[in-house]
């Protein structure tokens, strides 16, 4: 059987964008490991500017001295320092650039929620795109998927790991491309 995206992503070593929370869950629980039960900032800093160390598995007894030892994801702390390391490296010039971006992405992860607005029970809904939408967008990506451009971030940027892994945007909107633009 083809592996799970689940699968794929934890055995390329494909989790090291942001580990969010959710898809090491996915992991975990598609790869038969135990589930793993915590909040934020365990997998990476979300709510506060360091990594937390509030985690139990659902195998471990809160009561077991080794659970305060273990850390089921591995050391994320180093982890997060080495992700703004590469930043700092990155933008050797202005190094505190990735700091101030990384105290706003982290202000921001505790502001948006209270400012967003849920349109359903759960806040959002999922329904499937109509088939002529996705044939349109397949038809595009067919014709143009070669031509996509390096994304541009701002100094300091610290949302996507951009310095490592240069992220590429093939823009609907690009009328020179076949399909897009207006059109599309």
């Amino acid at each position: 059987a083809a592996p799970s995206l689940c699968e794929t992503m934890l055995c390329s070593n494909r989790m090291i964008s942001l580990g969010w929370v959710s898809l090491a869950y996915c992991c975990a629980t598609a790869l038969g490991e135990s589930t793993l039960e915590y909040g934020v900032d365990v997998s990476f800093p979300m709510h506060h500017p360091t990594v937390s160390t509030d985690v139990i598995s659902l195998d471990q007894s809160s009561n077991n001295s080794d659970a305060d030892n273990h850390h089921p994801l591995g050391d994320r702390q180093t982890f997060h320092n080495d992700y703004m390391a590469g930043c700092r490296e990155k933008y050797k010039t202005v190094p505190e650039k990735c700091d101030a971006t990384e105290r706003d992405r982290v202000a921001q992860s505790l502001r948006q929620p209270q400012s967003m607005r849920n349109y359903t029970r759960t806040g959002f809904a999922k329904r499937r795109a109509p088939p002529e939408f996705v044939q349109m967008m397949t038809d595009f990506w067919d014709a143009n998927h070669q031509q996509a451009s390096r994304e541009g971030w701002a100094v300091g940027n610290i949302y996507v790991n951009h310095w490592e892994t240069p992220s590429l945007k093939l823009s609907v909107q690009d009328g020179r491309l076949s399909g897009g633009g207006s059109q599309l």
